[in-house]
């Protein structure tokens, strides 16, 4: 593990020592979380303070759980070591950190997971199960709210709305604000044939699907029960990481892509850029074909 502060609770799921998976390293500059190691894995795992002499170490993957500014220059690191890595979310904080990751993990040829712990979330998964299914035929619009109930601390802007043209054709809004007194998301997607919207995003919450065309708020066609996980994230988390795992081992195809892992520091950087300039219009540079395609055959 390098960093053993926040997200510290999600490479906890990756000890699993009587099942072929421990810890055995811990990196932080913190003192404190240093001497937390050992209350929270166990008295045999190796403590650093220096990056170096972690690396040094003889190690079969890393999970990169240091603040979010820190994740390009840790994460060019491991990769150029040969270090399967798991980079915690986002995977950069500007596009072009995250194309200089992409790139290193294609140049090296080590294998990189990104830890987008929603793709493995119930909600989202039955709601793309729907989708997939056909029920409400072809996509033609997502519309994302995103209630955010922490006082506005976590980013600049404690409002902001998003409306974006994907490369399929497909219109989208992400909407967030950081003073409602609730927390949650809220995906609605509309298709041609039908709609549907979770109403909560936890474990026995709801997903509603509209397929009878009339007028007036009435009641779904069908409701579908959010499926409940054990772990954060709904879930999530413990998924996530053992798709980690069994990636680091075997390799092949994972719900995760780096890919639109790096879209989605694309998305976020210059939609702020669009914010920040009343609303301008941003274009995503595309992605160089090699390294698409690298990923597209996950890494092969």
């Amino acid at each position: 593990m390098i960093g053993f502060g926040l997200r510290r609770s999600i490479a906890l799921h990756a000890h699993r020592p009587g099942e072929g998976a421990r810890i055995v390293a811990v990196v932080d500059p913190a003192e404190r979380a240093r001497r937390e190691v050992a209350e929270q894995i166990d008295a045999e795992c190796a403590v650093h303070a220096s990056l170096d002499e972690f690396l040094a170490l003889d190690l079969d993957a890393v999970m990169v759980l240091s603040p979010d500014h820190t994740h390009a220059e840790i994460t060019l690191c491991t990769l150029s070591a040969g270090l399967p890595t798991f980079c915690e979310k986002p995977l950069a904080i500007s596009l072009e950190e995250a194309d200089a990751i992409l790139g290193a993990a294609h140049t090296h040829r080590t294998k990189l997971y990104v830890g987008h712990n929603m793709r493995h979330m119930p909600v989202v998964r039955q709601m793309k199960s729907l989708i997939d299914s056909g029920a409400i035929g072809k996509v033609r619009s997502v519309w994302c709210r995103h209630f955010v109930g922490a006082g506005g601390d976590f980013y600049l802007e404690d409002i902001s709305l998003l409306n974006l043209r994907l490369d399929n054709g497909v219109l989208a809004t992400y909407q967030q604000c950081h003073f409602t007194p609730d927390y949650w998301r809220n995906y609605t997607v509309i298709g041609d044939a039908g709609r549907l919207e979770n109403i909560g995003d936890s474990g026995g919450d709801q997903i509603h699907l509209w397929t009878s065309r009339r007028s007036g708020a009435r009641t779904p066609d069908r409701v579908e029960v959010i499926e409940r996980g054990d772990g954060g994230h709904g879930g999530a988390d413990p998924s996530l990481v053992a798709e980690f795992l069994r990636f680091v081992r075997e390799g092949g195809p994972t719900e995760v892509s780096t890919v639109a892992a790096r879209q989605a520091v694309a998305a976020a950087c210059l939609g702020a850029e669009s914010i920040r300039s009343d609303g301008a219009p941003r274009r995503v540079p595309e992605l160089a074909p090699e390294l698409v395609a690298y990923f597209d055959r996950w890494q092969a």
